[in-house]
């Protein structure tokens, strides 16, 4: 990896410049502050100014924020998450060169957030209820959530009254004492410039809820852990720290660490003895397995991460029956996940799937009028009973589709976790800012484009020498540190992306420019994987991307 001695820890951030090359790295030690290092481009001037300006202010250049003749200047002080813009000019007498490329930075965080209330109860102003599209979520509005990310769907949630819009408590306005281990996400309107003091620990998910409200872009999404027994204490909606002008108040859920959805209560009770049917097999999950006990379908393509899992393969016979449950019961023998592979052409799945999460993959199979088995997942503990109901029960919507089969893993996301999951040399992890590098090999880096929320983050560099790598997994691999979302930085210039990243979610918001002029942008794909799981991906040209010219891609991840 690239990088320059400063006397903190510093990210490099690299601006094409007429006449300048401008150079932003960052130090915090006692407070907020940010360090601006030039380069001149050609003969030195008489001197520099630096201006500065606040998210939604304009620069006042009759004022300038430092003024002198070194290439390197500080400005501490700064607010804690105030979003910062700057830019240099050179001057020679009354010669004033145009403006720098504009920097933009927001400060750490240097404050603590306010002391947790005495009981952590909840107040009778609120209630509880569960997250989902359609839920009013204001004790004393109609208005109601039109959509909800499947991964926050079925979550618990506190609702609170919109009457308390403008309440400023700086805490204890809402307090509850965290069930388990797991992630509090707070929902604040879109429209504020500023979040108040008290979110100074949380994390914009980059995630949103849309709501039946005109007036409200949206309900967007922060997060933070919480441990089991932590008495979760949050201040009001207009708390000291809030810009702007009107805001509905805020809304609050939570889950138990796992990834989607976190389940009330425990699935249908199944036999006592949780005992797997006769009827049933039990084999490895394999390209060219016989997933049925009476057909010979085979499986054409596993992904990688399910490979060698335990897998209890069905009758298809069965595929019309609709018990309610005990179809399919048996011990779970370890903490971890068990996935239902169902028919991708039903339309609505039976209810006793209510609790799983879509993972965004497939099984692919040698039956050519079943497009793919979808596979969805769910927790369970160590001895739970898992009790499943029949391929038709009651929720089912569709036609004709073949039944369902089963396996499970041992706790790691989207498949097994493996000792060998490290990253290769040949890559490099860098911090994911404006002005990084992109590659290993070559000095593109990153213009601008990047969501404030991905600033930070962990950026793994590729050689761009192995852009034409066509490798369908195993290309590169590393050990998912949280449960969050990855994201694969891809060239716009691809027609068609390779099968392996067809699962991934393409945020079409988002595009990442850099310094490579016959690059236009870059998409930006996520997929969420568990702390712990191996991320498995494939080569930049593998099977099913189309031919054009592409630069290689590069991975961001954890929080």
């Amino acid at each position: 990896m690239k990088n320059i001695p400063v006397l903190y820890k510093t990210t490099r951030i690299v601006f094409i410049l007429f006449p300048l090359f401008i150079l932003l790295t960052t130090s915090v030690s006692v407070a907020a502050s940010v360090t601006l290092r030039w380069e001149p481009n050609g003969s030195a001037p008489e001197g520099y100014r630096i201006f500065a300006r606040k998210s939604g202010q304009v620069y006042n250049y009759s004022q300038a924020a430092w003024q002198g003749t070194s290439v390197t200047c500080s400005l501490n002080n700064l607010q804690d998450q105030t979003e910062y813009y700057f830019v240099v000019r050179a001057f020679d007498g009354s010669i004033i060169s145009a403006n720098s490329n504009e920097v933009h930075y927001i400060p750490p965080v240097t404050n603590n957030p306010a002391p947790p209330a005495a009981n952590g109860a909840l107040s009778s102003k609120f209630a509880q209820t569960t997250l989902t599209g359609g839920v009013e979520y204001y004790m004393d509005r109609s208005y109601q959530l039109n959509s909800v990310p499947s991964l926050y769907d079925g979550m618990e949630a506190i609702i609170t009254p919109n009457d308390d819009l403008n309440r400023t408590d700086a805490s204890g306005y809402l307090t509850f004492t965290m069930p388990y281990d797991g992630k509090v996400y707070v929902a604040y309107d879109s429209r504020a410039t500023r979040l108040p003091n008290w979110m100074s620990g949380f994390l914009d998910t980059g995630d949103v809820l849309k709501t039946s409200l005109s007036s409200q872009p949206s309900l967007k999404i922060y997060s933070r852990n919480y441990a089991k027994g932590a008495i979760v204490n949050f201040g009001a909606n207009k708390a000291a720290g809030f810009v702007g002008g009107t805001v509905s108040n805020y809304i609050v859920f939570y889950s138990n660490g796992a990834v989607g959805t976190t389940v009330s209560g425990s699935p249908a009770p199944g036999p006592a003895n949780g005992v797997l049917s006769s009827r049933f097999t039990e084999t490895s999950l394999t390209g060219g397995l016989e997933y049925y006990t009476d057909r010979d379908y085979r499986l054409t393509s596993v992904p990688s991460s399910y490979d060698g899992m335990e897998a209890i393969i069905t009758p298809n016979d069965d595929l019309n029956r609709t018990d309610a449950s005990g179809y399919l019961t048996f011990t779970m023998p370890y903490d971890g996940k068990v996935y239902v592979a169902y028919d991708s052409r039903a339309t609505r799945l039976p209810n006793w799937m209510s609790g799983f999460l879509d993972t965004g993959d497939v099984l692919k199979t040698s039956l050519s009028s079943q497009p793919s088995l979808k596979i969805y997942s769910r927790n369970y503990a160590k001895g739970a009973i898992v009790n499943f109901g029949a391929n038709k029960a009651a929720g089912f919507v569709g036609g004709t589709v073949s039944n369902y089969i089963v396996f499970y893993s041992n706790g790691s996301s989207g498949g097994t976790t493996t000792t060998s999951c490290g990253l290769e040399g040949k890559f490099e992890e860098s911090t994911m800012a404006v002005g990084a590098y992109t590659y290993t090999d070559r000095n593109y880096f990153i213009m601008g484009g990047v969501p404030d929320w991905m600033l930070g983050r962990t950026l793994i560099q590729t050689p761009n020498d192995e852009l034409k790598n066509s490798a369908a997994s195993g290309y590169m691999r590393f050990t998912n540190p949280v449960s969050y979302w990855v994201y694969v930085l891809f060239d716009s210039r691809s027609s068609s992306i390779p099968n392996w990243l067809s699962s991934w979610e393409l945020r079409s918001a988002d595009k990442i420019t850099t310094s490579l002029s016959t690059q236009p942008y870059l998409k930006l794909y996520r997929k969420m994987f568990n702390a712990g799981a191996c991320v498995d991906l494939g080569g930049n040209y593998g099977p099913g991307a189309s031919n054009e010219t592409r630069s290689n891609y590069m991975v961001v991840y954890g929080k």
